[in-house]
Protein backbone atom coordinates (compact mmCIF):
# COMPACT_ATOMS: atom_id res chain seq x y z
CA UNK A 1 0.00 0.00 0.00
CA UNK A 2 1.20 3.48 -0.78
CA UNK A 3 0.63 5.25 2.51
CA UNK A 4 2.10 8.08 4.51
CA UNK A 5 1.86 8.15 8.30
CA UNK A 6 2.45 10.89 10.83
CA UNK A 7 1.52 12.26 14.22
CA UNK A 8 0.24 15.61 15.46
CA UNK A 9 0.42 16.22 19.20
CA UNK A 10 -2.20 18.15 21.14
CA UNK A 11 -2.44 19.88 24.51
CA UNK A 12 -3.76 18.00 27.56
CA UNK A 13 -6.50 20.62 27.88
CA UNK A 14 -8.19 19.28 24.71
CA UNK A 15 -11.15 16.98 25.30
CA UNK A 16 -9.74 13.82 23.71
CA UNK A 17 -13.08 12.00 24.04
CA UNK A 18 -14.87 14.62 21.90
CA UNK A 19 -11.92 15.06 19.52
CA UNK A 20 -12.82 12.30 16.99
CA UNK A 21 -16.28 13.79 16.39
CA UNK A 22 -14.78 17.28 16.15
CA UNK A 23 -12.15 16.10 13.63
CA UNK A 24 -14.88 14.42 11.56
CA UNK A 25 -16.94 17.62 11.52
CA UNK A 26 -13.93 19.70 10.47
CA UNK A 27 -13.02 17.29 7.66
CA UNK A 28 -16.62 17.15 6.48
CA UNK A 29 -16.49 20.92 5.99
CA UNK A 30 -12.95 21.20 4.60
CA UNK A 31 -12.64 18.21 2.26
CA UNK A 32 -15.10 16.56 -0.05
CA UNK A 33 -15.29 13.25 1.78
CA UNK A 34 -17.60 10.57 0.41
CA UNK A 35 -17.93 8.66 3.66
CA UNK A 36 -16.84 9.54 7.18
CA UNK A 37 -16.96 6.93 9.91
CA UNK A 38 -16.31 7.45 13.61
CA UNK A 39 -15.51 4.38 15.72
CA UNK A 40 -14.52 5.19 19.32
CA UNK A 41 -11.17 6.97 18.95
CA UNK A 42 -10.78 6.54 15.18
CA UNK A 43 -12.06 8.58 12.24
CA UNK A 44 -11.83 7.27 8.69
CA UNK A 45 -12.99 8.80 5.47
CA UNK A 46 -12.74 8.18 1.78
CA UNK A 47 -12.19 11.13 -0.48
CA UNK A 48 -13.83 11.73 -3.80
CA UNK A 49 -11.45 11.29 -6.69
CA UNK A 50 -11.71 14.89 -7.90
CA UNK A 51 -11.72 16.82 -4.62
CA UNK A 52 -9.59 15.01 -2.05
CA UNK A 53 -6.00 14.13 -2.92
CA UNK A 54 -6.07 11.01 -0.74
CA UNK A 55 -8.07 7.86 -1.41
CA UNK A 56 -8.60 7.37 2.30
CA UNK A 57 -7.54 8.96 5.56
CA UNK A 58 -7.44 7.30 8.95
CA UNK A 59 -7.09 9.39 12.12
CA UNK A 60 -6.57 7.76 15.50
CA UNK A 61 -6.77 9.80 18.70
CA UNK A 62 -4.29 8.50 21.28
CA UNK A 63 -5.61 9.88 24.58
CA UNK A 64 -2.65 8.67 26.66
CA UNK A 65 -0.03 10.25 24.40
CA UNK A 66 -2.15 13.33 23.56
CA UNK A 67 -1.58 12.74 19.88
CA UNK A 68 -3.49 12.22 16.66
CA UNK A 69 -1.89 9.56 14.46
CA UNK A 70 -2.84 9.60 10.80
CA UNK A 71 -2.42 7.37 7.78
CA UNK A 72 -2.95 8.72 4.27
CA UNK A 73 -3.35 6.72 1.09
CA UNK A 74 -1.15 8.17 -1.66
CA UNK A 75 -2.43 5.87 -4.43
CA UNK A 76 -4.37 8.58 -6.31
CA UNK A 77 -1.45 10.99 -6.12
CA UNK A 78 1.00 8.41 -7.46
CA UNK A 79 -1.35 7.28 -10.26
CA UNK A 80 -2.03 10.89 -11.29
CA UNK A 81 1.71 11.60 -11.30
CA UNK A 82 2.42 8.58 -13.50
CA UNK A 83 -0.38 9.47 -15.90
CA UNK A 84 0.70 13.11 -16.20
CA UNK A 85 4.34 12.16 -16.69
CA UNK A 86 3.64 9.44 -19.26
CA UNK A 87 1.40 11.49 -21.54
CA UNK A 88 4.12 13.89 -22.73
CA UNK A 89 6.76 11.15 -22.58
CA UNK A 90 4.77 9.13 -25.12
CA UNK A 91 4.56 12.18 -27.39
CA UNK A 92 8.30 12.85 -27.08
CA UNK A 93 9.28 9.21 -27.56
CA UNK A 94 6.84 8.65 -30.41
CA UNK A 95 8.01 8.15 -33.95
CA UNK A 96 9.04 11.35 -35.71
CA UNK A 97 6.57 12.67 -38.22
CA UNK A 98 7.99 14.03 -41.45
CA UNK A 99 8.01 17.81 -41.34
CA UNK A 100 7.68 18.12 -37.54
CA UNK A 101 8.17 21.79 -36.90
CA UNK A 102 10.86 22.50 -34.28
CA UNK A 103 8.39 24.64 -32.37
CA UNK A 104 6.16 21.60 -31.81
CA UNK A 105 9.09 19.62 -30.46
CA UNK A 106 10.09 22.55 -28.20
CA UNK A 107 6.49 22.92 -27.03
CA UNK A 108 6.33 19.22 -26.22
CA UNK A 109 9.54 19.46 -24.18
CA UNK A 110 8.17 22.51 -22.36
CA UNK A 111 4.96 20.59 -21.64
CA UNK A 112 7.02 17.69 -20.34
CA UNK A 113 9.04 19.98 -18.05
CA UNK A 114 5.92 21.78 -16.85
CA UNK A 115 4.21 18.47 -16.20
CA UNK A 116 7.14 17.22 -14.13
CA UNK A 117 7.05 20.45 -12.08
CA UNK A 118 3.25 20.21 -11.68
CA UNK A 119 3.50 16.57 -10.58
CA UNK A 120 6.24 17.40 -8.09
CA UNK A 121 4.09 20.16 -6.58
CA UNK A 122 1.01 17.93 -6.47
CA UNK A 123 2.95 15.19 -4.68
CA UNK A 124 4.58 17.52 -2.18
CA UNK A 125 1.86 20.01 -1.16
CA UNK A 126 -1.10 17.82 -0.08
CA UNK A 127 0.69 16.34 2.94
CA UNK A 128 1.68 19.67 4.55
CA UNK A 129 -1.81 21.03 3.76
CA UNK A 130 -3.34 17.99 5.46
CA UNK A 131 -1.09 18.42 8.51
CA UNK A 132 -2.09 22.08 8.71
CA UNK A 133 -5.77 21.10 8.52
CA UNK A 134 -5.33 18.62 11.39
CA UNK A 135 -3.52 21.25 13.50
CA UNK A 136 -6.27 23.81 12.86
CA UNK A 137 -8.96 21.27 13.71
CA UNK A 138 -7.20 20.37 16.96
CA UNK A 139 -6.72 24.05 17.84
CA UNK A 140 -10.47 24.63 17.50
CA UNK A 141 -11.40 21.48 19.47
CA UNK A 142 -13.34 21.84 22.71
CA UNK A 143 -11.47 21.86 26.01
CA UNK A 144 -11.99 19.23 28.70
CA UNK A 145 -14.92 19.96 31.00
CA UNK A 146 -13.77 20.99 34.47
Amino acid sequence: MLTYTGTVNFDREIDSVALPAHLAACFRRQMDARTIEIASNRVTFRGSVFAAPFRFVELTVDCAACAVHYRLSLRWLILAAIWLALAPAVVIAGPPVAGDPPKLVALTWMWFGGTILFVAIQLVTPIPRFQCLVRRAIASAPAKPH
